[in-house]
């Protein structure tokens, strides 16, 4: 199956990169609202489970 996300000059491919900011995205993706709350969802995740000092007091 072709991927327009392969063609970015920009590599590796990055899924979250074409979806917000290419503009052949809406194409590609039948329901791209689904596919964007669904990357949003990762995104919010993966930062979650990243241990971090942000706000923390010492």
């Amino acid at each position: 199956m072709y991927a327009p996300i392969f063609d970015h000059p920009v590599q590796p491919p990055n899924h979250a990169r074409f979806l917000f900011l290419d503009r052949r995205a809406g194409d590609f993706w039948r329901g791209w609202g689904q596919a964007a709350d669904d990357a949003v969802a990762l995104l919010r995740a993966s930062a979650a489970a990243i241990p971090t000092t942000a706000g923390s007091r010492t």
